[in-house]
C-alpha cells in the first residue's frame, strides 16, 4: 500500500479506484482484522519517546531483526564495491540523485563513486548542461527503489507454495526477454519472476475474446490466459508459451 497510496485504505477494495492485486489477495474484512490484533512485540516493554534507549521501530523489531539475519547469509556477488554508505554488515547503500526530480536507488555492489558525467536540460539556463551522475544510476542491472518495492508487494501477494518439485537450474533466457518487454510501453503488467515460477495455483482460464499472447516474441493469438498471473499465453499442439511462461 505504500508504493500506491489511497487517502483512506478502505479504497483499495473499490471496484473503480481499488488495486486488484490487493483486492484478489484478501477480502477487507479479514485484513482489518488482521491488522488489529497482529502484534511483532511487546509493546509493554517500549521506551519511552525522548528517554536513553527509545526504539522508534519498537513495534516492528523482531521482524527487521529476522530480515537482517537473512540478508547476512545470503551470499556476496563478485562485483561488491564498499564505500562510505555501506558497512560491514553486507548492508544495501542507498544514494538519491537530484535529476529532474529526487531519484532514489539501492544496491549491494554499486554506490556513489565514481560518479560520471551526464547532459541533462536547464530550464533556468534555457540549455543543455553537464552534471555529475552516480554510478549507481548508469547500472543497468539495478532495481530503482520504487520498481523493488513494487516487486516485493507483488510477490508477497501473489506468490504460494510450490507444489512441484524441479529439477536442474531454470534457465534466464525467458527472464531476461520478459525484462526487456517490461521495459517496453503499451504492454500487459508481467508477474515477477518468483510468481511465475511459483508452482501455485497457475490454472489455464478459457476467455471470450482472443487476444495478443504475452509471452516474448511470441505473434499468436489465444483465448488462454493464466488465473494467477492474469495474462495470455499460447497453449495448444504446436505452441506452448503458457509452459515456458511459468519454466
Amino acid at each position: 500500500m505504500s508504493v500506491a497510496p489511497l487517502p483512506n485504505i478502505r479504497m483499495y477494495w473499490e471496484t473503480e479506484l481499488g488495486l486488484p492485486v490487493v483486492r484478489d489477495t484478501m477480502t477487507l474484512n479479514r485484513f482489518e482484522k488482521i491488522r488489529c490484533f497482529l502484534d511483532f512485540n511487546d509493546n509493554s516493554l517500549q521506551v519511552p519517546s525522548g528517554k536513553p534507549g527509545h526504539d522508534r521501530l519498537h513495534k516492528i523489531r523482531p521482524v527487521l531483526e529476522t530480515l537482517r539475519k537473512k540478508c547476512q547469509k545470503i551470499p556476496k556477488r563478485e562485483a561488491l564495491s564498499v564505500d562510505e554508505q555501506m558497512c560491514d554488515t553486507n548492508e544495501v547503500g542507498t544514494v538519491m540523485w537530484y535529476d529532474n526530480k529526487p531519484v532514489v536507488l539501492s544496491s549491494s555492489f554499486v554506490g556513489k563513486q565514481p560518479t560520471e558525467k551526464v547532459t541533462r536540460y536547464c530550464k533556468k539556463q534555457k540549455k543543455y548542461v553537464e552534471v555529475g551522475c552516480p554510478k549507481i544510476n548508469n547500472t543497468p542491472t539495478l532495481f530503482k527503489l520504487k520498481d523493488f518495492k513494487l516487486d516485493i508487494a507483488k510477490s508477497l501477494c501473489m506468490c504460494g507454495q510450490s507444489l512441484v518439485k524441479k529439477r536442474g537450474r531454470p534457465s534466464s533466457a525467458t527472464d531476461d526477454l520478459i525484462e526487456i518487454k517490461k521495459k517496453k510501453s503499451n504492454i500487459a503488467i508481467l508477474p515477477p519472476k518468483d510468481v511465475r515460477r511459483d508452482g501455485f495455483n497457475h490454472l489455464p482460464v478459457w476467455n471470450l475474446k482472443r487476444q495478443r499472447c504475452k509471452y516474448p516474441q511470441c505473434k499468436g493469438k489465444t483465448y488462454i490466459s493464466c488465473e494467477k498471473c492474469r495474462v495470455e499465453l499460447c497453449l495448444n499442439k504446436d505452441n506452448n508459451c503458457f509452459y515456458r511462461f511459468h519454466q
